[in-house]
């Protein structure tokens, strides 16, 4: 027992102590645009999460942002909102409107059969669309 709570007690010293560097790193250097690279990563993340939570029973309406929310966090936290393509940074109801298109688009690559089947037809329409008008 004793044993148990020496390593809570190191757990929790090191989850509250041993991130303070990191964010006073955060602070002190600012934000900067986030790179191709960086949204990969992070879209890839939301696509893991999504498919776990999916699989673990939680509703496809319930996966979307519990997915994106770390997404969300290191966008706007370390880059300010600053993505590829953009000078501006986005605001949140930009990214919430158009992030969940792509984490859709990524889970059907990954865990096709966790995303019903109506919103893989909504998807592929939308996607449809889209390159149809930038044919335009």
């Amino acid at each position: 027992m004793r044993k148990y709570f020496f390593s809570v007690a190191l757990l929790a010293n090191s989850l509250l102590f041993g991130s303070a560097p990191v964010l006073a790193q955060s602070a002190a250097g600012g934000t900067k645009p986030a790179t191709a690279n960086d949204i990969n990563t992070y879209m890839t993340i939301s696509i893991v999460t999504f498919c776990e939570a999916r699989g673990q029973g939680i509703s496809f309406d319930k996966s979307i942002p519990v997915a994106l929310a770390g997404q969300a966090s290191a966008v706007f936290q370390k880059h300010g909102g600053v993505v590829p393509g953009s000078s501006q940074p986005l605001t949140e109801e930009q990214f919430f409107k158009t992030s969940p298109f792509m984490l859709v688009g990524g889970a059907m690559k990954v865990c096709k059969d966790q995303v019903p089947a109506d919103q893989q037809k909504k998807f592929e329409k939308a996607a449809a669309e889209l390159k149809a008008r930038s044919k335009k």
